[in-house]
């Protein structure tokens, strides 16, 4: 089993399963060498769990309307999905703490979320705990498994062909997909379902009279789990000027293949449903473009990933002459956080800002995932922490 020379915890880490762990790139390691205790996990878990349902009920309830808000700047795939079709098997809730320990909510990851090999195999690494880490990855496992289970049963097949795709060029991608092929085969005990693991440049997308589907060689995909950002996936045109992404969604929505998370995922994490989720305590006080507000403010891209184009001001005034258009941006207060000393590998101890990440699966919270980042932004060059 590959693994580092650090002299600590880190060295028992398979770096077939995380291959990121160091980035020439960077000072540090990414995993740090201290531990992060969460004394009030309950209160973290029942905000996610109150999280989920608010936001699933308010993506449907906008979805029927005339005059929706989410929706108005719709995919053009909208067109052809139901209310049913919105929710994400695989979603990570991000939070903060405030100065006075509570938590607030500040993004959800519904479409493409990512550390699932740092949640689910690298915590029970730093922190050994044989149960959970069996019944979490189980539960994992069980995502694909059931989805191939509702596949085989509703169209009578007698194998079931599961493929897991991502980029081979982005090393993050592609352990976390592998992660879940690995997971798959697992606990997997049907040998009907054939899993896969294969490039998203090695699909192959067919419409005509001879082939309808998505096919890896000749093997046709029941069911694919796609690590591509719903986003970027409707703008793929193929070198002879095709529509693949477009055609890969319009399958979905037609039974021909069925995608995890579902397209309809890409809803779920669009900012603006913070506007609309009124009585909710752990939810930053949102802001529009007319808002007087003298306090720090914080400004989100809608559809931002990774921490990227995220901005802070020191009040409305400066973001609205800041921002060039502020509809472009989900506005609300800036939360103080508290800071936490964090020893890294090369033994160096920062004061890092904390934040608390929990695994939704099928809207069930599961693993925990932190990381500390030395600015109170977190972005790819946070480290994470492993927590317990």
């Amino acid at each position: 089993m590959p693994h580092l020379n650090t002299g600590t915890w880190i060295d028992s880490l398979n770096t077939d399963v995380i291959p990121y762990l160091y980035d020439k790139e960077y000072d540090y390691y990414y995993p740090t060498k201290s531990m992060l205790e969460i004394k009030n996990k309950d209160l973290l878990i029942s905000y996610a769990q109150e999280a989920y349902k608010r936001i699933l009920k308010e993506i449907q309830f906008d979805f029927e309307r005339d005059d929706p808000f989410i929706f108005r700047n719709e995919f053009v795939f909208k067109k052809i999905m139901t209310k049913e079709d919105l929710y994400s098997n695989i979603l990570r809730f991000d939070f903060v703490k405030t100065l006075d320990n509570d938590y607030r909510l500040i993004e959800a990851n519904a479409d493409t979320p990512c550390a699932i090999p740092e949640a689910f195999y690298g915590n029970f690494i730093a922190i050994p705990n044989q149960d959970k880490e069996y019944v979490a990855n189980k539960r994992l496992a069980e995502i694909f498994i059931n989805e191939c289970n509702k596949v085989k049963l509703k169209h009578n097949y007698t194998t079931i062909n599961i493929t897991f795709a991502a980029s081979d060029e982005y090393i993050e991608d592609w352990a976390n997909t592998q992660y879940l092929y690995e997971n798959f085969k697992r606990f997997n005990t049907h040998k009907e379902y054939n899993a896969f693991l294969v490039p998203l440049s090695q699909l192959a997308i067919y419409d005509d009279d001879k082939r309808c589907g998505v096919y890896f060689e000749d093997n046709m995909i029941d069911v694919l789990y796609r690590l591509h950002p719903v986003e970027m996936m409707i703008n793929d045109i193929s070198e002879d000027g095709y529509s693949v992404g477009l055609k890969l969604i319009e399958f979905h929505y037609n039974d021909i293949v069925k995608l995890i998370n579902p397209p309809g995922s890409i809803f779920l994490q669009n900012k603006e449903l913070f506007k609309y989720l009124f009585g909710m305590s752990f939810i930053p006080k949102t802001l529009n473009g007319s808002s007087q507000f003298n306090r720090k403010v914080i400004a989100k891209p809608i559809f931002g990933r990774e921490g990227d184009g995220i901005q802070i001001f020191n009040n409305m005034n400066e973001c609205r002459n800041r921002l060039y258009k502020l509809s472009d941006y989900l506005i609300q207060e800036y939360i103080e956080q508290p800071t936490e000393q964090i020893e890294t590998v090369n033994r160096d101890i920062l004061n890092a800002y904390i934040t608390y990440s929990i695994f939704m699966l099928n809207g069930y919270p599961s693993v925990l995932y932190t990381r500390a980042s030395v600015n109170p932004v977190c972005g790819v060059d946070a480290f994470w922490i492993p927590c317990y």
